[in-house]
Formats: structure tokens, sequence, C-alpha cells
């Protein structure tokens, strides 16, 4: 019963999670998957189901979306949209 409980949470979680990148064109960074309620342990989960991929330190992207055809600029743009 337990068990059942906690794959319930982690699929809310997901669920959750995926809404939140697809508000954000499918890529966000760590620190804004944060701020935005996507804990830690929820993108290292989700990386494993191979629901997320990591594109570069720190960026995740959903992998039910087309790949970056020109990732190194997403990466750059989404470094300098972070800048102070």
């Amino acid at each position: 019963m337990k068990a059942r409980q906690e794959e319930d949470m982690a699929l809310k979680a997901y669920k959750k999670a995926e809404e939140i990148f697809r508000q954000h064109h499918g890529l966000l960074r760590t620190k804004q998957a944060l701020e935005l309620g996507i804990s830690y342990s929820t993108l290292a989960d989700m990386t494993k189901a191979e629901l997320l991929v990591r594109e570069s330190h720190g960026l995740y992207r959903l992998t039910s979306l087309q790949p970056l055809s020109n990732p190194d600029l997403v990466i750059v743009s989404c470094i300098l949209e972070l800048a102070p």
C-alpha cells in the first residue's frame, strides 16, 4: 500500500514537472526548475526514466519534444537569460 502511494506521488510530481516544462518551451535550467517547485530528486528521477534529457550542465529538456536544432545557441541563450 505504501509503495503504491509513493508511486502515485511520484507520478503526480512528474506530471506537474512536465506541465511546468511545457510552459517554458520544454527547457529549464536547474535553478528555474527549483524556483518553480520541481525538486532535484524529480529532475534526477525523470532523467533516469528518460522523460528528461540533460542538454548541458544544469539544462534539461523534455524528451517528448523535438531535439534542439541548434543546441549550442539554445544553451548560450539560456545562460545569458539568467546572467545578472
